[in-house]
């Protein structure tokens, strides 16, 4: 791939939009089609400009001359788009490096999206797609913070965010939801609302003010970020979804768990597993009790946590009660 010190579709697409690219594009092609797929094959391409030019690539025939990262991309707009000739794009066929990079192309330079609403229709279809792919396919957390902030952008605009959110949440990635928790600081409220929605928090009072709660949020996001699980609801079946809870077992013995599996990341020893069977010997509220003295006498000393933690769960649970680190 080739880069271009100026690539002159992007520049058409920005100062004339729509219009200008594509009359700019065929000019191109009719004086001089190789210096066209030069442009298209440029590392400085916006996706935005190659996806409002996919009928007229089609109808030049140039879909068969497109490089590697254009080839996927037109690949992939074709599983997407009505009507639109050339070859569809199996993700599993394609070299999962090309793919990648192709993906992370669509993502990160698809903020500038077409006005009409057909073809915006379409483009927010792929968009969707290449989000989906990065998060499930390649568990691309990098990829979180751009998906995050798309989802705010269309919610502002009054467009679907249903399958953003659903590809969001299927991983977690601790940074990327104090990233959200933050919008609860928003001027604007429908981002505050937002954050609210996907967070699944509300003021605990009428008192308590957007910092108090984002203050409370965040606190709770980074004590329990290494032992938060995926739950599977989503939008597209309650209007009002719990995405992620926290695993008070792994709370209680200190196991980060992968949160999509809801497992530990490393496997339990006798002595671990000996004490979540006790653990479970306690009822609902005993075992929320033992979670969260577990946690606080673990950041105070872990010598006495550990040698708390190893005593019958009556004894435990004396224990926490009284805030007892001397056992």
């Amino acid at each position: 791939m080739r880069t271009h010190n100026f690539n002159y579709l992007n520049k058409a697409y920005q100062t004339g939009g729509p219009h200008l690219l594509r009359r700019v594009f065929n000019d191109t092609v009719r004086h001089d089609k190789q210096e066209a797929l030069n442009q298209l094959d440029d590392d400085s391409l916006l996706f935005p400009v190659f996806f409002l030019l996919l009928r007229d690539v089609a109808a030049h025939d140039m879909s068969g001359d497109l490089n590697g990262r254009n080839a996927i991309a037109y690949g992939l707009c074709a599983d997407k788009i009505k009507n639109l000739p050339g070859p569809r794009m199996a993700p599993d066929a394609a070299d999962e490096d090309a793919l990648a990079l192709t993906l992370r192309w669509i993502l990160e330079t698809g903020k500038n999206e077409p006005t009409d609403p057909i073809l915006r229709n379409e483009f927010d279809a792929v968009i969707d797609y290449a989000a989906a792919l990065l998060i499930i396919k390649f568990d691309d957390k990098t990829a979180l913070p751009l998906v995050a902030d798309l989802i705010f952008r269309r919610n502002r605009q009054g467009l679907l965010i249903h399958d953003l959110v659903w590809s969001f949440f299927q991983t977690l990635d601790t940074a990327t939801l104090l990233h959200i928790a933050d919008n609860l600081l928003s001027s604007n409220p429908k981002d505050a609302a937002l954050a609210q929605k996907l967070l699944h928090v509300e003021a605990a009072d009428p008192g308590e003010d957007k910092r108090a709660l984002h203050r409370r949020v965040t606190d709770w996001i980074r004590e329990n970020g290494p032992y938060l699980y995926l739950t599977g609801e989503h939008l597209q079946q309650i209007t009002n979804p719990v995405h992620l809870r926290c695993d008070r077992e792994a709370k209680y013995l200190n196991k980060e768990i992968s949160p999509r599996y809801r497992a530990p990341l490393e496997p339990l020893s006798t002595a671990e597993r000996a004490c979540l069977s006790r653990y479970r010997e306690a009822n609902d509220d005993e075992q929320q009790i033992l979670t969260d003295y577990s946690y606080q006498l673990r950041g105070r000393d872990t010598r006495l946590w550990d040698v708390w933690l190893q005593k019958e769960t009556a004894e435990q649970v004396i224990a926490a009660g009284e805030r007892m680190e001397a056992i």
